[in-house]
């Protein structure tokens, strides 16, 4: 089965997804580079012929393709440590520096990357990092978070992952670097992407549901986690095939960040809904990854729990 896939990013970015998705003939991709005529162009697409879509950076708030997509499953590549690397490394080279620097970097990842920077003595000492609770966080944030750390002299070279970020902050005259994304983020996306398209066919429509008397939804309040959350939890875990799952799995299908994940993941097993059942065994560094069992039968033991149909 082929899937068409609308990419939203730049033109060198498209290149390499392009070149990586070669690997995955499933795929089929159509550029949409983001301009000042971005939304007469998303008004131009043809969404039933899309099957997902795919941003390589993150989106301009307010964006307007959120209203476009009509539940068709959105994907971003997640930066990892390698990009950053990169671009360090890039920014060095193509300034000459001789001493060093400080840098502040905004960084659409995973949040264990402090604890791997931090042992290694790099955060803190030359880096300033903000990793962004999601792709929606606002130019305007981001921009005054680098600025004030410039004008104050504790940094003096911005990187950002935000194409937007980038260009106000230039024209702030602070010395900027675009990060973008590695093969390895790409090719690691893509090959969830392609796992995620190919089990959404297999879950039933029946799995969604609804709460509708007051006990239910004070239940839910109690709980501090929505019923959307749930029914998408629920989701997951029936393309996963199992109510087992990690908190990087979790991040993984609802597009989150790490941390995110950690927090829905212990709001539930604060409440007995959740519990730590193993422990994903790493070859790297930084804290373990528990691997959970949710307990669904807590929710379809609801007396107003019904299936929400249209």
């Amino acid at each position: 089965m082929s899937y068409k896939v609308l990419v939203i990013g730049k033109e060198s970015t498209f290149k390499k997804v392009k070149t990586i998705g070669q690997s995955y003939t499933q795929l089929s991709f159509v550029p949409l580079d983001p301009n000042e005529d971005m939304e007469s162009a998303l008004m131009q697409i043809q969404w039933n012929h899309m099957d997902a879509v795919l941003c390589t950076s993150p989106l301009p708030d307010r964006h307007p393709f959120r209203e476009l997509v009509r539940g068709l499953p959105v994907f971003f590549v997640r930066y990892t440590s390698t990009a950053l690397y990169a671009s360090l490394f890039r920014c060095i080279y193509q300034q000459n520096l001789s001493s060093p620097l400080q840098f502040s970097v905004d960084f659409f990842g995973d949040e264990d990357i402090k604890d791997h920077l931090r042992e290694e003595g790099i955060l803190g000492q030359h880096l300033v990092l903000k990793v962004c609770e999601n792709c929606y966080t606002s130019r305007e944030e981001l921009t005054k978070y680098h600025y004030q750390l410039w004008k104050s002299g504790s940094v003096q070279v911005v990187i950002t992952s935000h194409p937007e970020v980038s260009d106000s902050l230039k024209a702030l005259n602070v010395k900027t670097f675009l990060m973008s994304p590695s093969q390895q983020c790409i090719r690691s996306t893509l090959a969830g992407m392609v796992q995620k398209l190919k089990t959404k066919s297999r879950v039933p429509s029946s799995s969604a549901y609804r709460y509708e008397d007051e006990a239910s939804l004070q239940e839910l309040k109690k709980i501090g986690i929505s019923g959307a959350t749930i029914q998408k939890l629920y989701k997951l875990c029936l393309s996963l095939g199992s109510s087992r799952l990690t908190t990087a799995e979790l991040a993984r299908g609802f597009s989150i960040t790490m941390r995110s994940a950690r927090r829905i993941l212990t709001t539930l097993e604060d409440h007995n809904v959740a519990q730590v059942i193993g422990e994903e065994q790493l070859h790297t560094r930084g804290r373990p990854r528990y691997v959970y069992h949710i307990d669904f039968n807590y929710f379809h033991s609801m007396q107003s729990l019904v299936p929400a149909f249209g």
